[in-house]
C-alpha cells in the first residue's frame, strides 16, 4: 500500500466531559502544559512530540483539555538518534557510502548492485536477513522505493524490490509472456534461530528452534496488470512455492502455472510477490484474507479487499493493527475514533 491506514479522532467538542482531561495522572509530561497553553492561545491543534512512538502522533486539541492522536499500522516516523527529533519515514531509494539503500525506514534495507548476487539485505532486529540470487544481477534501475533488475530472472522477467517502512516486498515482473515454464530459485539468508518447515497445509513456513511459528506461511500468487485497479475483473493463479535447504542454504523456488501465463485473457506484465514478513523481515500490518482462498493473509498484495461477491461466492475480510499500548492512552477516555484508509 502506497500509505498505511490510520485511526485518528477529530476535534471533539469544545466541552470537555470530567473524565476526558488526559493531562494529568500517569502519563503527565511537563511538555504537556506547554502545548496547552499554545493551544489556548493560538485556538490550534498543538504537537505533543514527547507523546510520539514511530506509529503514533498527538496533538492537544484547542480546547487545551482534550487530545487527539493518529494511530498508523506501520511506523510513519522514526527518532533521529542523534538528535531526538521525530523524521518522517522515507523508503526512497539513495546511494549511500556507495551503496543502494533504503533512505529512512524501519528496518535498513540494502540493495544489490552490478554484478552482486544479494538482491536484498535487511538489518532486523535478531541479525541479518533477505534475498539472493543465483547469478550476477545486472545494473539496477531506481525509482522512488523501488529497485528493479531488468531480465534478471530470464528475458523479459525482471527482479524487483520495493523498500517499505519496515520489511520490502520483492517481486517477479513478467512484463511479456514467457516462450515456456520459468522456475525463480531465490537463496534465503534467515532471521538466527530460525528455519523453514511445513503447516499441516505443507505451505512452507518460517520456524524458530522450538519448531514454533515465526511469521505467516509463503503463500504465491500471480497477479495480472488489471487486479490491483480492477481486482473482480483482473486475473489470477495461485503459484505453488517450496524452500529448499540443502546443508545451511535455503532458497525459495517457485514456477508460475504455465497455462495461466499463456492465457491470452491475462493482461501483462503479470507479477508475483513475496512479502518480507514471511523470512522474518518486518512487522505484519495490514492484511486480508478471503473464503475461498483461506490460507493466502495477502500480504504483498498493493491493496485490500472486503466485502462479498456479487453472488455471495466469496467473502474477503480485511485485518489491522494498531498498537494501543502507549501510556499516553492508558486511562484515557476515547470521545470520537475515525479510521481513514
Amino acid at each position: 500500500m502506497s500509505a498505511p491506514a490510520s485511526a485518528q479522532g477529530p476535534t471533539p467538542s469544545p466541552t470537555p466531559t470530567s473524565a476526558s482531561p488526559t493531562l494529568s495522572g500517569p502519563s503527565a509530561d511537563p511538555t504537556l502544559k506547554t502545548a496547552r497553553d499554545e493551544a489556548l492561545k493560538s485556538g490550534k491543534p498543538v504537537e505533543v512530540p514527547s507523546q510520539f512512538t514511530e506509529k503514533m502522533k498527538v496533538w492537544v486539541n484547542p480546547d487545551g483539555k482534550n487530545m487527539r492522536a493518529e494511530l498508523y499500522t506501520r511506523p510513519v516516523q522514526l527518532k533521529n538518534p542523534a538528535s531526538g527529533a521525530w523524521e518522517p519515514v522515507d523508503p526512497r531509494i539513495v546511494t549511500r557510502d556507495g551503496k543502494l539503500q533504503a533512505a529512512r525506514v524501519k528496518t535498513p534495507l540494502t540493495f544489490g548492485g552490478r554484478g552482486a548476487k544479494n538482491l536484498v539485505s535487511a538489518a532486523g532486529k535478531h541479525g541479518k536477513l533477505g534475498l539472493g540470487v543465483t547469478r550476477a544481477l545486472p545494473e539496477p534501475k531506481v525509482s522512488g522505493n523501488a529497485v528493479t533488475y531488468p531480465d534478471a530472472v530470464a528475458p523479459g522477467a525482471d527482479l524487483v524490490v520495493l523498500a517499505q517502512a519496515d520489511g520490502f516486498i520483492s517481486q517477479v515482473v513478467f512484463r511479456q509472456r514467457p516462450t515456456g515454464p520459468v522456475t525463480v530459485r531465490l537463496p534465503l539468508t534467515l532471521p538466527e534461530g530460525t528455519t523453514f518447515g511445513k503447516t499441516s497445509q505443507g505451505l512452507p513456513q518460517l520456524k524458530d528452534s522450538k519448531g514454533e511459528a515465526e511469521a505467516a506461511p509463503i503463500v504465491l500468487t500471480a497477479m495480472d496488470a488489471k487486479v490491483e485497479t480492477f481486482p473482480g475483473q483482473g486475473r489470477t493463479s495461485s503459484v505453488k512455492a517450496s524452500v529448499e535447504t540443502t546443508g545451511k542454504t535455503s532458497e525459495l523456488v517457485f514456477t508460475p502455472d504455465e497455462t495461466f501465463l499463456a492465457d491470452p485473457a491475462v493482461t501483462y506484465p503479470v507479477t508475483v510477490a513475496a512479502a518480507s514478513e514471511w523470512f522474518g523481515g518486518g512487522e505484519p500490518d495490514d492484511g486480508w484474507v478471503s473464503r475461498n482462498d483461506p490460507y493466502n493473509n495477502n500480504a504483498a498484495a498493493g491493496y485490500l479487499r472486503a466485502g462479498t461477491t456479487s453472488t455471495s461466492a466469496d467473502i474477503a475480510r480485511v485485518y489491522m493493527k494498531f498498537d494501543l499500548s502507549d501510556p499516553v492512552l492508558e486511562g484515557a477516555t476515547v470521545q470520537d475514533a475515525d479510521l481513514r484508509m
